[in-house]
């Protein structure tokens, strides 16, 4: 009987070490939140369609991921692509590991982007209209330096030793929707139309890849489950509930007070909409901008993963054969028959 393995670039955890459940939920919801805080209301037929198509695809996004853990629980796995590998075959587990780098690897793309534009955004409130021309000032040098100074060295830890930036990241986050929440009760601004329900169902597939985008975190939930003390699905459930109910807490809050305030003018990214002059919202925009820097380095966790995996099945490669030709990268195998 052939046998196929599937490998692990670094382990997620160290061996004898593991980290609880509530430390689990803050890596869930750091890989979670990150995508900007996205208003959808107006898009989607006002606040009430807005909270209700929100509200659905919130229970299915845990819904799966449940599934997702307690799966990967009972066949003890380490990785997503390793769960398909057990789950069907080796050829969607190369499939699986091909789609797990290339999704992982843009979104990586898209945090640079978001870190570019909170520091084009402080520049322009400061500097002027014209701070591209000033080459320290271009978002080219800016996201380049700062993926070298704070990205790139976090970017070779195990998963559970990034729990410490994910508190950072966390906190930033509810700083930002306090700070979405004030505004509205402190400010006035130019308002567009409210609206609160006026829906055509064609309006639901516009809205839908924007609200799957805002709760990414299954592919890092199998790593994150992997670094568990207590490695049962129950527990981790337990994370990811709480996870998941944190993340619609906060999109819930921002993107109904962002839509309130601002009404159809609001942007999709609501951060966008304030005046970056203003102390507290040029703090908000900072901490987005290390919010994305905490979340980076768990998704390329994920593409180290999946293209080592990919590697090894590509080459058809033994554990002893991949040992030899990399014996510093590939650590773990897992033997399917």
């Amino acid at each position: 009987m052939k046998t196929s393995c599937s490998c692990q670039l670094t382990s997620s955890c160290g061996e004898d070490i593991g980290i609880s459940w509530y430390k689990a939920m803050f890596l869930i919801i750091n890989a979670a939140l990150g995508a900007g805080l996205l208003t959808t209301f107006h898009e989607s037929g006002g606040i009430v369609s807005g909270n209700l198509v929100h509200a659905v695809f919130t229970s299915l996004s845990l819904g799966s991921l449940v599934i997702i853990t307690r799966c990967a629980s009972e066949r003890n796995c380490k990785t997503y692509q390793e769960l398909v590998l057990h789950m069907c075959s080796p050829g969607w587990n190369v499939i699986a590991s091909v789609c797990v780098s290339v999704y992982c690897f843009v979104t990586c793309i898209t945090f640079i982007i978001i870190i570019g534009d909170q520091f084009d955004r402080a520049f322009a409130s400061f500097v002027g209209s014209d701070f591209c021309h000033t080459w320290y000032l271009n978002r080219k040098f800016t996201m380049t330096v700062s993926s070298l100074l704070l990205i790139f060295p976090c970017c070779f830890k195990r998963i559970d030793g990034l729990r410490y930036m994910s508190y950072v990241g966390v906190l930033s986050i509810w700083y930002l929707v306090a700070i979405i929440v004030a505004e509205y009760y402190s400010y006035s601004y130019n308002k567009g139309p409210v609206i609160f329900f006026d829906v055509h169902w064609t309006q639901i597939f516009d809205v839908v890849p924007t609200i799957c985008f805002g709760y990414q975190c299954h592919v890092s939930s199998i790593p994150i489950y992997s670094c568990l003390k207590h490695q049962d699905a129950s527990t981790f459930a337990k994370a990811c509930v709480s996870a998941i109910i944190v993340c619609f807490v906060v999109y819930t809050a921002s993107a109904n007070y962002g839509y309130l305030t601002f009404g159809s003018l609001v942007k999709g990214d609501v951060l966008l909409s304030y005046d970056a002059r203003k102390p507290q919202v040029l703090t908000a925009i900072i901490l987005l901008a290390i919010k994305s820097w905490t979340t980076y380095p768990i998704l390329m966790f994920c593409v180290r993963e999946a293209v080592g995996d990919l590697y090894i099945q590509l080459k058809s490669l033994s554990p002893a054969e991949a040992t030899t030709s990399e014996p510093s990268a590939l650590s773990t195998y897992t033997h399917i028959p």
